[in-house]
């Protein structure tokens, strides 16, 4: 990854459509194409992905597209470091923002976008798009990334 690249952090719920979907497909493509970013999931929304993919039945050939997708995207995969732990840590105990409370899964995802220094998060969740994460973060340099659709993404990033 060169120094110049900035970092996008996919959600499961991305990752489902790019597969399924031709526009947000296209929109990950054009990103991944884009040598100005690096588009980098976690261990964690793999883990989900799977998951769901066997939970909604969605069979071989979808996994086989998926993890054809990312190597396709040269998606980079983040594996959990101490600061990925304190920042689950802060943010399962955060009650300023009560959009996120039951949301276990979907901080333990923007922590690793967080920990990483990650510039931008696709998802289409309202709560996390909209969730502020606690000041005390902020305070210690931790910030969240500019967490926005893949639609956003595109015509704010990728149409200049």
């Amino acid at each position: 990854m060169s120094q110049l690249q900035q970092l996008v952090f996919l959600d499961t719920d991305i990752l489902f459509l790019a597969i399924e979907d031709a526009d947000c497909r296209t929109i990950i493509n054009h990103i991944a194409n884009h040598s100005r970013y690096q588009l980098v999931t976690s261990i964690t929304v793999l883990g989900e992905t799977l998951f769901k993919t066997m939970e909604y039945n969605k069979g071989d050939a979808f996994i086989v597209s998926f993890l054809s997708s990312l190597k396709a995207w040269d998606t980079e995969i983040m594996f959990p470091d101490e600061s990925v732990s304190q920042l689950c840590y802060c943010m399962s105990k955060d009650y300023e923002d009560t959009r996120m409370i039951g949301q276990k899964t979907d901080k333990v995802h923007l922590a690793y976008a967080m920990s990483q220094g990650c510039e931008f998060f696709l998802t289409h969740d309202d709560g996390l798009i909209r969730y502020k994460i606690p000041d005390r973060l902020a305070g210690v340099n931790f910030f969240k990334p500019l967490t926005l659709t893949p639609e956003e993404f595109r015509e704010q990033y990728l149409r200049r």
